[in-house]
């Protein structure tokens, strides 16, 4: 699981293995830390900022990402299933009073691009 957690919480070097992330930038530095902030760009959606909210390192880091009516939580989380290996949890949820707008808009493509990055995050670990 210590693999899976590099690749991982390593959220700057995403853009490197997954498509589904042209861009993150820190604005607080690179190490993940409770309320430290990424500016992600994404193919096809609006740049926008999240924020960490929650955080165990080595298993598990949720971030929010705010606008006016809807705000967007991600989980990511690791479980160990084995000696050596772990399951990944991706969690997507749009909330606020323009959320089900946001999930009716761009539902399918977010699982799609959450899909994508499991897959990503999967080959990255093998190779």
């Amino acid at each position: 699981m210590v693999k899976a957690w590099e690749v991982l919480g390593e959220v700057v070097d995403w853009p490197a293995w997954t498509p589904t992330m042209s861009q993150v930038r820190p604005l607080d530095g690179p190490s993940l830390k409770l309320g430290s902030r990424f500016e992600i760009t994404q193919p096809r959606m609006p740049r926008l900022t999240w924020r960490m909210t929650e955080l165990t390192i080595g298993e598990a880091f949720t971030w929010v990402a705010d606008a006016p009516g809807l705000t967007t939580t991600a989980l990511h989380r690791l479980e160990p299933i084995a000696p050596d290996r772990c399951a990944c949890t991706l969690d997507f949820n749009h909330g606020g009073a323009l959320g089900w707008l946001a999930s009716l808009l761009t539902g399918h493509r977010t699982d799609r691009m959450v899909h994508a990055e499991a897959s990503a995050f999967a080959r990255r670990l093998s190779s």
